[in-house]
């Protein structure tokens, strides 16, 4: 199978329901004497949302985490491993996916991997250069979900306080969280080069969404922030077919995967 070529496109859609104060930060510029000095992020109509950059970041720092890897350089080098490897350093074969799944980072080179690879290690890695180390999964803005919008009151105003060890004074700020029970409307996309890879990629995914909802999102987690419980997971496999002389794009049922991280009414779309 040529590993070079796009075969098609997995959407994942689902719903980010906020247990417990969203706190995910915005533009500081510009405040006025008396209010918030930590907003979070909004559109120019005044409704939070979570950037895609920041989902796809924590994702990606949970599982770096979870393989022990401490920087992208380590990610690529996991990615290039032969399994024998990474069964002597106690690493499971699944983290060679973070890298290829959510990039090598901007202007870092991709290693090539050691010397003693098997040839099929070897030709992955050198697709992977062929497709320039683009992440293959695509996070879009989270926005709120359609009827959301019509509530008057998004976020709330928390203070805090640090205090100071020796004199025993508060210095209190306000922050300003997205209400507890919002609703945001998640949606991604994964590029699919090789059937089977996806699918190891859709499992990856699935724990880093597993350890999301046992950790926060955004800010101030350790300060009870960010709490986050996730529903409604759907997958739809669209492919890449040929039609009469040309080229189109129609949904398959070709791949299926129920996630295990969240409340599912149903998960897989049927065709």
């Amino acid at each position: 199978m040529d590993t070079t070529k796009l075969s098609g496109k997995i959407i994942i859609s689902g719903e980010i329901i906020v247990q417990t104060g969203l706190a995910i930060g915005g533009n500081k510029a510009g405040i006025e004497i008396g209010a918030l000095d930590n907003p979070v992020i909004k559109t120019h109509q005044g409704i939070p949302f979570i950037p895609g950059s920041s989902l796809k970041g924590k994702l990606r720092s949970l599982l770096a985490r979870a393989a022990g890897s401490d920087s992208v350089e380590r990610d690529i080098e996991i990615s290039n491993s032969s399994n024998d490897k990474l069964e002597k350093e106690k690493i499971q074969p699944i983290y060679k996916h973070i890298a290829p799944l959510f990039g090598y980072g901007a202007g870092e080179s991709k290693r090539q991997g050691d010397a003693d690879q098997t040839k099929q290690t070897e030709q992955t890695a050198e697709n992977r250069n062929n497709r320039k180390g683009e992440a293959l999964l695509k996070v879009r803005d989270a926005f709120l979900k359609k009827g959301e919008e019509e509530n008057k009151k998004f976020t709330e105003e928390k203070m805090e306080n640090s205090i100071h060890r020796v004199t025993g004074v508060a210095n209190p700020r306000p922050i300003e969280r997205v209400l507890p029970g919002t609703v945001f409307s998640l949606d991604m996309y994964l590029d699919v080069y090789d059937k089977e890879e996806a699918l190891q990629q859709l499992q990856l995914l699935d724990l880093a969404f597993q350890l999301l909802t046992d950790d926060y999102l955004g800010g101030g987690g350790s300060r009870g922030n960010g709490k986050v419980k996730l529903k409604n997971f759907k997958i739809t496999y669209k492919k890449l077919m040929p039609e009469d002389e040309t080229i189109c794009i129609k949904e398959k049922g070709e791949i299926a995967y129920t996630f295990k991280c969240c409340e599912n009414e149903n998960q897989n779309s049927e065709h």
